[in-house]
């Protein structure tokens, strides 16, 4: 009989098997799906090794030590307390890991959130009625005095309204937003007579300038004082109201035209006193003024009376006499010290002196005389933002002999009619160096005055007199000089 073959079929001892060889089939993996909405679980972590009993039987894993759980709930609390907070735990730890890692942005504000934020910076005012935030806003600027105006006098009250205004060139004055600036000014302020200082021009660019300056003021003459000495320096510009009637025979300035034509082109003689009839009155064919009723214009004129030919040749000063009541109006650039104090001794000796007893001569007619335009003097210490700096004695305008030259002259019989309004006044300034950017911090000095004689103080029982004064520092955001105001009640 033969042999029986077994295993492979190749004879041979036989082969273990693939299950003997791969060994025990893995166990199968635990779902990590939970509930539909919810996170998945961690993936578990790896089985432990298998230990075997003496019954060849797995041997179970130890049980894990039990998680520390504190007793925040005091010392009494049952078992079954601390069970419970021992689950609650538990699940605020799950709830914590599946939460997304960004923070949740903050819910908007409530609209009576944001009303209450509008009503509290409403109520930051400092003691002098100045916003807080504004102040705040500002970085540095010193804090202004308010200096309220007057209540306007009644609709049948006769009076005259003056402004002056230092523009620095009166050609850029008459340019971009400038000139909504000047338009906004004789509309708000609407005055009877409107002096500008330091225009600039000469003789040759009055006429073309005038057309310019009729159509963007109109209802106003011109009446000019022209440097002559010095081309594109100083000069006075004089505006009057069409509805100031001016006296038969009456006297003025020349005018643009009539400049041009009584010398036929050519310059008229230095020293000269420069005047002409009247060729303006009451408009005729205008709609009805909102001007308040006021004095009747007797004469313009040039200079100081032809007394000094340098007052004419510089163009520094038109005055301006009125009837019923009788008034005078003198309107001046003062001359500036200088770089390094070249024309102090001018200044304190010559025209300081010259022009006191110019205004002399008014009182001693018994003339209510009124001394307005840049002035070039920072008077009390108040009118200086740095009085105490080291260099204030040594620059224009502010040399201890200009400050008291001023007081002098003020000892005279004269009143500042702003200080009479308004004494104790602090950083009230009128100019401010653009250069050094002080405007917005409100580093300036105060060089533009209404100075009038003592019978027109605001105090004053009798009439004209002072009834407003003002500094106008909010008109013109960017240039160096500040408007000034005031209206005599008549």
């Amino acid at each position: 009989m033969g042999s029986k073959k077994s295993g492979n079929g190749n004879g041979g001892s036989p082969s273990p098997s693939s299950a003997a060889l791969l060994g025990p089939p893995p166990p199968p993996p635990s779902p990590l799906q939970r509930k539909p909405g919810r996170p998945p679980r961690q993936p578990p972590p790896p089985p432990p090794i298998k230990v075997l009993n003496k019954g060849g039987r797995p041997r179970k894993p130890p049980p894990p030590p039990p998680t520390h759980v504190p007793n925040v709930l005091g010392a009494n609390a049952t078992p079954a307390t601390q069970e419970t907070t021992t689950k609650k735990r538990k699940h605020m730890s799950n709830a914590n890991e599946a939460a997304p890692t960004h923070a949740a942005p903050p819910p908007p504000p409530s609209k009576k959130t944001k009303g209450a934020t509008k009503n509290n910076k409403a109520a930051e005012k400092d003691a002098d009625g100045n916003d807080a935030n504004d102040a705040a806003a500002a970085d540095g600027a010193l804090p202004r005095t308010e200096t309220p105006r007057q209540k306007p006098l009644a609709k049948n009250d006769r009076s005259l309204r003056v402004l002056s205004w230092n523009v620095g060139g009166l050609r850029a004055a008459l340019k971009n937003d400038r000139v909504a600036i000047l338009q906004k000014l004789v509309k708000d302020e609407k005055p009877h007579v409107l002096c500008l200082q330091e225009h600039k021009l000469q003789e040759q660019h009055l006429v073309e300038v005038e057309e310019q300056l009729k159509a963007v003021v109109p209802g106003y003459s011109c009446h000019w004082a022209v440097s002559t000495s010095k081309a594109g320096y100083s000069g006075v510009v004089c505006l009057v109201s069409n509805d100031i009637a001016g006296e038969k025979g009456a006297t003025s300035a020349l005018t643009a035209a009539e400049r041009a034509g009584a010398s036929g082109g050519a310059k008229k003689a230095a020293g000269s006193s420069k005047q002409t009839t009247l060729s303006f009155g009451a408009a005729t064919g205008s709609s009805k003024s909102l001007l308040p009723p006021t004095a009747k214009l007797v004469s313009i004129t040039e200079g100081i009376g032809g007394k000094k030919s340098e007052y004419n040749n510089e163009g520094r000063v038109l005055t301006l006499v009125f009837s019923d009541p009788s008034l005078a109006l003198v309107f001046a650039y003062v001359p500036n010290s200088g770089q390094d104090l070249k024309r102090l001794d001018y200044r304190i000796n010559v025209w300081e002196k010259d022009m006191t007893a110019y205004l002399d001569t008014f009182k001693s007619k018994a003339i209510p005389v009124t001394y307005v335009g840049d002035l070039n003097v920072a008077h009390l210490d108040e009118d200086i933002w740095n009085v105490t700096a080291k260099h204030i004695a040594k620059s224009a305008g502010t040399t201890p002999q200009e400050r008291a030259a001023f007081g002098d002259m003020l000892e005279h019989g004269y009143v500042d009619s702003f200080r009479a309004l308004h004494p104790h006044a602090k950083h009230v300034y009128t100019y401010w160096s653009v250069r050094a950017g002080n405007k917005p911090k409100n580093r300036g000095l105060r060089l533009d005055y209404a100075v009038v004689s003592q019978d027109m103080a605001p105090s004053s029982k009798t009439t004209p007199r002072v009834h407003d004064a003002a500094i106008l520092d909010d008109a013109d955001k960017r240039g160096d000089h500040a408007p000034v105001f005031v209206e005599i009640r008549l």
